[in-house]
């Protein structure tokens, strides 16, 4: 009987906090394209994402520095590293950042470049990255890959962006390029 009883509760929970999430669901592209800029600010860490020759993707975790004005991402690599010639192969790429404390993800679809320039590799440079490149910015064992955002895919409980079929899509936005 008490079993009975909590899967009444825990259904009638699931339904009210379904109908209530539904209620608030955030639809306006630039309140959602603001939610998943915060959404990606707090997140150190993301996957990058590389698929070429039509075989299973690759994911990597990376620590990208951000220009969340421009939605432009740079990852610090080595030149000789798998990454590095699956995007000079493919430039389609993907960033993934997830929040489990928040129910949230912000899924990117970009065009990724690699970057050599010495002036650009100083300022993106973050200092404990020396642990990794011990000659710096500027050493031949040092590339920057740039991923420009082309698409944005965002679910996020938290924040109310729950498209329709609940949960199971996400709201996608694409962005305009110059």
């Amino acid at each position: 009987m008490m079993m009975k009883v909590k899967r009444i509760l825990f259904r009638w929970f699931l339904d009210h906090y379904k109908k209530s999430k539904q209620k608030k669901n955030v639809t306006d592209t630039d309140q959602v394209l603001s939610l998943a800029k915060n959404a990606i600010a707090a997140n150190k860490y993301a996957f990058l994402i590389t698929n070429v020759d039509g075989k299973s993707p690759n994911a990597r975790l990376i620590e990208p520095v951000v220009d969340l004005e421009n939605l432009v991402f740079w990852v610090g690599t080595d030149p000789k590293l798998r990454k590095v010639a699956e995007v000079k192969k493919n430039a389609a790429v993907t960033l993934a950042f997830g929040n489990e404390k928040t129910n949230s993800n912000v899924i990117i679809q970009g065009s990724a470049s690699l970057e050599t320039n010495p002036e650009l590799a100083r300022k993106r440079w973050k200092p404990h990255w020396r642990l990794f490149f011990p000659n710096g910015p500027e050493s031949d064992d040092f590339v920057l890959i740039k991923v420009v955002a082309e698409t944005l895919e965002v679910l996020d409980f938290s924040r109310n962006i729950v498209p329709e079929p609940f949960g199971l899509k996400p709201m996608k936005i694409s962005l305009p390029r110059c």
